[in-house]
Parts: structure tokens; sequence; C-alpha cells
């Protein structure tokens, strides 16, 4: 049951930050766009695997991206998903790129205390902070190491993921 007002505020928080864009009136021409599938790994109070993607628009040095994520752990059954909406910068030219990034996102999920042997479920909003190397191979791919963290008040994530960027990265 949290879970579905955890997703409606969140749906809530985009259309506020879509309404206070420009580019909702359709006055700004974007000047890219990717899909950006990662995989890496994350450290909450245990290691796990995480994998998950991103839909990144760049607009004048700025990027705007949603990015979904979940944790896997071979021997634990935590798992936690975030849903992230982040605006930043990037600097570089035709072939590195250096992003910072910052938010809102929600964290979701079970968390899981062996020493207790308990598990809970948990529901929260978290800030996500990232910084993104890219290496810009083509103008439509790019492959790269993405440092994040979420955090919050519930379960703060730390990340390392590579990541393969495909769509319009640069102009030709």
């Amino acid at each position: 049951m949290k879970a579905k007002g955890l997703i409606c505020k969140s749906i809530m928080v985009v259309l506020f930050m879509l309404c206070t864009n420009d580019a909702i009136n359709a006055q700004i021409k974007i000047d890219g766009f990717a899909i950006n599938p990662k995989l890496g790994a994350c450290k909450t109070e245990y290691e796990a695997f995480i994998f998950g993607g991103e839909f990144n628009v760049t607009l004048k040095r700025t990027i705007y991206s949603v990015d979904y994520y979940r944790t896997f752990q071979v021997m634990n059954p935590e798992r936690l998903k975030m849903i992230d909406f982040m605006v930043g910068k990037y600097y570089g030219g035709k072939i590195f790129r250096l992003q910072f990034q910052g938010g809102l996102g929600t964290l979701s999920g079970k968390k899981v205390n062996e020493k207790k042997n308990i598990s809970e479920e948990i529901s929260t909003f978290g800030v996500p902070l990232k910084l993104g190397f890219k290496i810009l191979v083509t103008n439509s791919l790019s492959l790269g190491i993405d440092l994040q963290a979420h955090l919050n008040s519930r379960q703060s994530i730390w990340m390392s993921m590579f990541s393969i960027e495909i769509g319009k990265i640069r102009k030709k």
C-alpha cells in the first residue's frame, strides 16, 4: 500500500518538474537523448550487484534524466529498487565527457537484517548524486563509468556501474 502512495508522489514530482520547464511548451529544441543500460556493484549494509537503466535528454550542456535500478544479492534476499529524477551538467568535448547530477528519488523494497533474522519493507524519498565519466566512441555510442549515491534516512546506497549510452550523444 505504501508503494502505491510513493509511486503517486513520484509522478506528481515529475509532473511538477515538467510543468516548470520551458521544454514542455515546445519552446526549446533538445540537443540529444540516450538510453543508458548499466550494470555494477553497490554497497548497502551488504555488497550486491545492481542493474538498471537511465533515459537522458540533453539541452545546452544540461542533462535531465530518469533512472531505475534494482539490487540483486546471491546469498541474501534483500531486494531494493530505486527510481530517480536528476538534473545536472556535463563538461567535455568530442571524445570525453564528465557529468555531475543530483535530484530526487525513491527507494523501496525489502531490507534484511541477518543478525536479527528479520526483514522489513521500506519506502522512502532520497537524494541521488552522480558523477559520470564517458568516452564518446561515436556520435551515437559512449562507454563509461558512473559513481552514484542514493542518500536517504532509511538505507543509503553507494554504487559503481559500467554504462553503455546509445542515442544522439553529440552533434556531428
